[in-house]
């Protein structure tokens, strides 16, 4: 982690460590060279002296499960308790701790995207909504794809949760309970999937919107769609079906997820 303060403390507790003989007696009775103390404090201290850093290096992987629960605790808990504000040498300072890993970039990177992805989604969906009716100047056509695409897409990612996190296939060797997918998956698929759906989508509401401006009822209209776009969109989706089955077959769980999505 790193500890930072307000600028002139990190220097005026060097000035003190060089200087002081208290200090250097306190040092050796924690069983450290006074010295090499003296030296560190010099190496991680920042030119205008405003922060200073301090390492921590853990028996555990700096990536591991342990590594996250640290990161948690460091960023939540001890970071907001930290920070406060004291008098020495007659000013006023001001403490702040801010921890950084890789691990907590990973975590700061996530929170980001949280907040930032179901506006995109929304935006996304909203945009492409408004857009197809626009275009073929029908006003419930966004009210019918919200069922037809995003409604499913909901149920897809309802069914993946509930796929690993319940385990409703651990007979086949497949998923775990207590273990949900990665919540990376809920980031960067949304788009993409929404993207596949209305491709499909479109191409059976394209054939009947054509056969309807030909004369056809709405019955009819769809009959003949159904019969002329089907077999096409069968044939795709159990196409792109099998090439994503072969990622659920991968040692890296997150392919595993984005194959089973």
């Amino acid at each position: 982690g790193s500890a930072g303060c307000a600028a002139g403390f990190a220097k005026a507790l060097q000035a003190q460590a060089v200087n002081d003989t208290r200090s250097d007696r306190l040092i050796s009775a924690m069983g450290a060279e006074p010295e090499m103390v003296r030296r560190q404090i010099h190496d991680r201290t920042s030119f205008d002296g405003s922060k200073q850093q301090l390492t921590i290096t853990p028996r555990f992987a700096p990536t591991g499960r342990d590594a996250a629960d640290l990161a948690y605790l460091l960023r939540d808990h001890l970071e907001k308790k930290a920070k406060h504000s004291f008098s020495a040498r007659g000013r006023r300072w001001e403490f702040k701790a801010r921890h950084e890993s890789v691990v907590a970039s990973g975590i700061d990177q996530a929170r980001e995207m949280e907040a930032a992805v179901p506006w995109i989604t929304a935006g996304v969906m909203l945009i492409g909504f408004c857009s197809v009716g626009v275009t073929f100047k029908a006003a419930f056509l966004p009210v019918k794809l919200a069922l037809t695409v995003a409604v499913p897409l909901l149920a897809t990612y309802g069914f993946v949760t509930a796929f690993f996190q319940l385990g409703w296939f651990r007979g086949l060797g497949i998923g775990s309970v207590g273990a949900g997918p990665d919540p990376l998956l809920f980031f960067t698929t949304p788009c993409g999937l929404f993207g596949l759906a209305m491709d499909y989508d479109l191409f059976l509401f394209v054939r009947v919107y054509e056969y309807r401006r030909k004369g056809y009822d709405n019955r009819s209209a769809v009959q003949r769609a159904l019969v002329e776009t089907g077999p096409v969109i069968t044939a795709a989706g159990v196409l792109f079906m099998i090439s994503l089955l072969f990622l659920t077959m991968s040692h890296t769980p997150f392919m595993v997820y984005v194959g089973a999505i």
